[in-house]
């Protein structure tokens, strides 16, 4: 299952500058989990912790270098200090990477990616496999198709109906009584993907399995709508592909 992406922007991976001191002022993406070493006062001993406030796909923007840093071995090392604009409370945190992070590819350079503008009559139905006995599953599935149409909206402009966005929380508030399966959404299901000009299916894993997704492709083809998939991407966030891969059937074809 793909991460959430707190940064939405499409940001695209690029290389290094060539001279460290062109540093200040580019972006960065954090690629593993940053750690850092802090003293532990009832052990005695410095431990490593995760640092919370830079999440996996956090971009951040690289103010200053310095090289008089000392880290908890007793080391030089060279220090990027960064600003990540928090999504939560809209306020800037200053936080230290260490450079050698980069050598390691747990940190990379990442500029603006290009974005076309959608066209104001387009209506994307926004598809995915849902349904799924575990209901953290059908959580994390909620929470992916959700940030995806956030995507479409935001960096293409879009408008998007997503029905597990939607459907999600209304059952939730029913107490399950109104069912987790494609029957039992089928009717609001297909009739928001009949006032849609486009059918997107998000290639979740799972979704050559779904029953919904496969109701969703057969019913776009009948009414001759373009189907697109789309794909988590590990540095974009997620690609468009305007020629499809999935058949009739919503099984995967070469």
């Amino acid at each position: 299952m793909s991460a959430v992406h707190l940064d939405l922007r499409a940001w695209k991976r690029v290389d290094p500058p060539k001279f460290k001191k062109d540093y200040p002022g580019k972006m960065l993406r954090i690629r593993e989990q940053i750690l850092f070493k802090t003293w532990e006062y009832k052990a005695h001993e410095y431990v490593e912790k995760a640092d919370p406030l830079l999440p996996l796909g956090a971009v951040v923007a690289l103010r200053t270098r310095y090289t008089n840093s000392i880290n908890a071995d007793g080391e030089k090392q060279a220090i990027l200090v960064c600003d990540w604009l928090c999504p939560c409370c809209g306020h800037k945190h200053e936080r230290n990477i260490q450079e050698s992070l980069l050598a390691e590819g747990k940190v990379e350079f990442v500029e603006a990616g290009d974005g076309l503008a959608a066209n104001p009559a387009d209506i994307i139905y926004l598809a995915c496999p849902y349904t799924a006995e575990d209901p953290k599953l059908r959580q994390d599935r909620w929470l992916a198709v959700s940030a995806a149409a956030a995507w479409l909206m935001l960096i293409w402009g879009y408008t998007v109906l997503s029905p597990v966005s939607m459907g999600h929380p209304i059952s939730f508030m029913s107490k399950d009584r109104l069912g987790h399966d494609f029957a039992a959404w089928e009717k609001t299901s297909l009739t928001l993907l009949g006032a849609a000009t486009h059918l997107v299916v998000l290639l979740l894993p799972g979704v050559s399995a779904s029953a919904g997704v496969r109701a969703e492709i057969g019913f776009a083809r009948k009414k001759g709508l373009p189907i697109w998939t789309l794909h988590p991407h590990e540095h974009e966030a997620y690609r468009i592909d305007r020629a499809p891969i999935l058949d009739g059937d919503g099984h995967e074809s070469a």
